[in-house]
């Protein structure tokens, strides 16, 4: 992130998809959701998470098994997704919250340089060649 590459690997597809050329194929259908729309009106569901033992753990909290909270605390603490967990609807708040903070909350930064902060006009033209 400090040499700005995701940012140049933004513009290289807006310029590839402005120009006619082939779009990104690698763009999971949430992460283009974030792109075309915004990350807050993104859902990501806990099937999404890439790391195996995350996943789980998240599943299981999701499902109501309170006990897998304690393998992941510290993630929980990090996303700022940490509640007192005491109902079903508690725990999957929790989970979704959290996985949606592991997609896309995690390189915000990054994500909000090109979306945001970059070239307006070449957003906006990507947006409409899409």
């Amino acid at each position: 992130m400090q040499n700005d590459d995701y940012f140049t690997a933004g513009v290289a597809i807006a310029l590839s998809v402005v120009h006619g050329g082939p779009g990104p194929q690698f763009l999971s259908p949430s992460l283009f959701r974030a792109l075309t729309t915004s990350p807050e009106a993104t859902v990501i569901s806990v099937e999404e998470i890439t790391d195996p033992e995350l996943c789980i753990n998240l599943q299981r909290l999701a499902s109501g098994d309170y006990d897998a909270f304690n393998n992941i605390e510290t993630i929980v603490d990090m996303a700022g997704t940490f509640a007192v967990i005491n109902d079903p609807q508690t725990a999957r708040k929790v989970a979704l919250d959290t996985a949606h903070w592991y997609c896309l909350g995690r390189s915000r930064s990054a994500f909000e340089r090109f979306v945001f902060l970059g070239n307006k006009m070449l957003w906006i033209t990507f947006y409409n060649a899409l």
